[in-house]
């Protein structure tokens, strides 16, 4: 990992990430899963979805999503490395991040929760710690 955060690798069926220490983790056995503090002020959510989805289908689908809930962009971005799509929005008083990739006929989400989550050095080291499988 290279970084100082302390805590445990988590492997499911679609992602390998690190859980921080006293972090709790989540894995819905339907390609979703989620890593957050004890008081749920810091989130990282993973998504595997769709069958057969193409690149035009999961950006049009994001760009409603932006939409939908006053987001920036969407704006093209690269993550694990694939081309994608982020917007920064808030919603449900969270101050959100959300990463969207077309992956193997599938859609990818990856969505980082927090007031300051885009420096936070812990949601920082989840996000950078994440593998797609």
């Amino acid at each position: 990992m290279g970084n100082k955060i302390k805590g445990t690798i988590k492997e499911t069926a679609d992602f390998r990430l690190l859980i921080p220490k006293k972090w709790e983790f989540v894995d819905f056995s339907n390609g979703c899963l989620q890593t957050y503090n004890s008081f749920g002020s810091y989130v990282v959510s993973l998504k595997k979805e769709g069958i057969n989805m193409t690149e035009k289908d999961v950006e049009v689908v994001f760009a409603g999503f932006v939409q939908t809930y006053k987001g920036s962009g969407p704006d093209p971005v690269e993550f694990k490395g694939l081309k994608g799509f982020k917007s920064i929005y808030d919603f449900s008083g969270m101050h959100q991040s959300m990463y969207v990739a077309y992956y193997k006929g599938q859609r990818i989400e990856i969505t980082l929760s927090g007031v300051d989550h885009e420096t936070n050095e812990i949601i920082q080291a989840v996000f950078d710690s994440v593998e797609i499988l």
